[in-house]
């Protein structure tokens, strides 16, 4: 997240340079900001249930961020890096029960994150859509739960995965501008997100661009 912050902060510094000095007739560079919602394709699959009169399921429908460098080319093309964060969280509150165990839970954050580094490259269109197509590697950090016998005794495992490179994928992505002034620009986009395990998400969020 504080790289999301980092760049947060830049796309505001950029936005008062950038409205002092509109009067440049071309700028190279473009810096894209967005939050929304993201639907994961792990339909069904993101359970991570160990007591069965406890619901430990990951919800379908989570946020999204993302922010973007673009170097603009000729005949309104671009290319860019680009990182996106999605993540789903169920906030637990209760008491689950395994034998003579019980365990109980205030306000515990089960959160599963999916992180997206990307190549991206794209074209704009005069009438306002935008079209961009990214190779990307794709980062899963998931929780554990499980449950152990210790020497003869039941331990409870609570951890998250950290892994690499878990996998490379392709994202496609259209916008359409909805607002724009001097160098800033407002826009609309759905992305989906295809790795080679399959569908992983598919994602609206409005966006801020700013030019320089």
């Amino acid at each position: 997240m504080k790289i999301i912050r980092f760049l947060f902060v830049v796309t505001i510094c950029l936005f008062f340079i950038s409205s002092i000095d509109a009067q440049e007739k071309f700028k190279r560079f473009q810096l894209e900001f967005g939050y929304g919602a993201s639907l994961s394709g792990d339909f069904g699959k993101n359970d991570y249930q160990i007591f069965s009169d406890f619901d430990f399921t990951i919800p379908l429908v989570g946020k999204n961020i993302e922010a973007t460098l673009k170097y603009k080319l000729k005949n309104n093309r671009f290319i860019g890096i680009g990182y996106t964060e999605q993540s789903y969280v169920n906030t637990l509150n209760g008491i689950g029960v395994l034998g003579d165990r019980v365990l109980v839970f205030e306000n515990y954050r089960l959160e599963e994150e999916v992180q997206y580094y990307e190549l991206q490259y794209g074209k704009f269109f005069n009438n306002g859509l935008d079209f961009t197509i990214s190779l990307f590697s794709i980062h899963y950090y998931q929780p554990i739960l499980d449950v152990e016998t210790i020497n003869g005794k039941t331990g409870f495992v609570f951890s998250n995965v950290d892994p690499l490179i878990d996998d490379i994928g392709l994202s496609l992505a259209l916008g359409c501008r909805i607002y724009e002034y001097n160098t800033i620009v407002i826009s609309l986009r759905t992305r989906v997100f295809y790795s080679l395990n399959g569908l992983e998400a598919i994602t609206l969020s409005p966006l801020v661009r700013v030019d320089f």
